[in-house]
C-alpha cells in the first residue's frame, strides 16, 4: 500500500512517498521538496499573491507526479501559513483544485498530536515532553503513558523568528516562562533539529550514522547556538558539515529557540527524533502497540521474508538481535552477523533507543568477530551468552 503526504508548511511544501508495511510500519519511498517559503510571503496578514502563483507552479507538478504514483491514498494538509494568514483557507482552496485533492488546514494542536504520534511511535517513549520545531511555530506536548495529554502551540518558529534575532530568547520565555514541570530529557523533532543532530554527529564521528535517537546535551545545544550565531552565514555553509542554504539561515534561531526551552524547562539533554508531523499523519495519528514488535515484523514484510513464528525468545537483546540475524540469513546473505551489524550502523531501527541498538550491534559483531568495537562504546557482561543464543537460533533457520 503506497500513501503520499503533501505537507505545505511555513519555508517549504514536501511531497513523501510511502510504502506501508501490513504490520504497520512504514519506509520512506521518495520526498519531493520545494522551499516555497510561503511564510515569509505573507504581508499585512495576506500570503501575497506573487508567493500564491509560485505555490500553484508547485502544485502543478506534485499534481502530474502523482498521476505516475498512483497512491492508494493521499494526505494534503497545510499549517502555521495557512493558519497565520486571513487568505488562508482562500490559498487552500485554490490549491486543492490544482492539486486534485483536499488540503485540510490543521489547527496547531493538530499539529502537535501528529508530530507526537510520529516520534512515539518511532521512539521507546512512556512519558515526558516531545517538542516540535518548525519554521512557523513550536509545539510542546506532554505525553503519559504513550499517549498525548496536553498540546501547546506557539508563534516560535525558527524561520518566523529569523528577523529579530535580538529578541528571540526574551519572546521564547514570555510565551513558555509559565509552563510548569522539570525535565531531564526532552524529545525533539523538526527539519533544524535533525540539522543539528547530522552536525553533531559529523563532528562527533559516531558509528551509528542516522541522527534518530542520537542524544546532545544542554550545554552542547547552548554552544552550538553561540558557534552559529557568532560566524556569517558563507562560513557556516563552508565550515560546518551537513549545512544547505536553508538550514544554515535558520539553524541558529532554531538553537536558541531550543536552548532557551531547554534552559526553562531544566532538560539536561535532547534525544531526536527523525520522524515527526508527516509520519504520524501516514499512520492515522494512531498509536502503536507493541512498538518494537511492529517495526521488526515490517522490516520482514519489506525484506519479503516470512517472519519465523515459531521463534520467541524473553531476552529483548536476544529475541530482537536473532530475529535480525535471521532474517539476514533468509535474505541470502552470507554473513548474517556482520550485515546485522552495518544494518544498524547505517539505517534507521525504528522503534529502540540509541543504547539498546549499540548493543545489539555489539551481540552481532561478537557473534562472528568475537570481540566489541571499542568506538560503540559499549560493554556487556553477557556478551558471550548472548552471541551464541543469537548464533544458535540463526543457524535454526531454514530447520523450521
Amino acid at each position: 500500500m503506497v500513501k503520499v503526504v503533501v505537507d505545505l508548511g511555513y519555508s517549504s511544501f514536501r511531497l513523501s512517498v510511502y510504502d506501508i508495511a501490513k504490520p504497520g510500519g512504514f519506509r520512506s519511498l521518495y520526498t519531493d521538496k520545494a522551499y516555497i517559503r510561503l511564510g515569509e510571503g505573507i504581508y499585512n496578514n495576506v500570503i501575497s499573491a506573487e508567493t500564491v502563483e509560485r505555490s500553484k507552479e508547485v502544485m502543478k507538478g506534485f499534481a502530474q507526479k502523482m498521476t505516475r504514483i498512483r497512491p492508494s491514498e493521499v494526505i494534503a494538509v497545510g499549517t502555521s501559513p495557512f493558519r497565520y494568514a486571513i487568505n488562508g483557507e482562500e490559498v487552500a482552496k485554490n490549491l486543492s483544485e490544482i492539486l486534485g485533492y483536499n488540503i485540510k488546514i490543521v489547527s496547531g494542536e493538530e499539529e502537535g498530536i501528529s508530530s507526537s504520534v510520529g516520534v512515539i511511535n518511532t521512539l521507546p517513549i512512556k512519558q515526558g515532553l516531545i517538542v516540535d520545531i518548525g519554521n512557523g511555530s513550536l509545539e510542546l506536548v506532554n505525553v503519559k503513558d504513550r499517549k498525548v495529554e496536553e498540546v501547546k502551540h506557539f508563534p516560535l518558529g525558527a524561520l518566523k523568528m529569523f528577523k529579530s534575532k535580538e529578541n528571540v530568547r526574551e519572546e521564547v520565555r514570555n510565551y513558555i516562562n509559565y509552563i510548569k514541570g522539570s525535565y531531564d530529557t526532552i524529545y525533539a523533532t523538526g527539519g533544524n533539529v535533525r540539522a543539528v543532530g547530522k552536525l553533531d554527529l559529523s563532528l562527533k564521528g559516531d558509528v551509528i550514522r542516522t541522527v534518530h535517537g542520537h542524544a546532545i546535551s544542554r550545554k552542547e545545544i547552548n554552544d552550538y547556538a553561540k558557534l552559529l550565531s557568532s560566524i556569517s552565514l558563507d562560513e557556516r555553509l563552508k565550515k560546518l558539515p551537513g549545512m544547505n542554504e536553508v538550514n544554515a539561515v535558520t539553524l541558529p534561531t532554531a538553537l536558541t529557540i531550543l536552548d532557551e526551552l531547554m534552559d526553562v524547562l531544566g532538560a539536561k539533554r535532547v534525544v531526536i527524533s527523525a520522524f515527526g508531523f508527516r509520519e504520524g499523519l501516514v499512520s492515522n495519528n494512531a498509536v502503536f502497540d507493541k512498538v518494537r514488535d511492529v517495526w521488526i515484523r515490517s522490516i520482514y514484510y519489506f525484506y519479503n521474508v516470512p517472519f519465523p513464528e515459531w521463534f520467541r525468545d524473553y531476552d529483548p537483546l536476544v529475541y530482537y538481535t536473532s530475529l535480525l540475524t535471521m532474517m539476514f540469513k533468509a535474505s541470502g546473505y552470507l554473513d548474517p552477523y556482520l550485515a546485522c551489524f552495518h544494518y544498524l550502523s547505517n539505517a534507521t531501527l525504528p522503534g529502540f533507543s540509541r543504547s539498546e541498538v549499540r548493543k545489539m550491534m555489539a551481540i552481532c559483531y561478537y557473534a562472528k568477530e568475537r570481540e566489541v568495537p571499542k568506538k560503540l562504546g559499549v560493554s556487556l557482561e553477557n556478551i558471550d551468552e548472548y552471541s551464541m543464543a543469537v548464533k544458535g537460533y540463526t543457524e535454526a533457520v531454514g530447520l523450521f
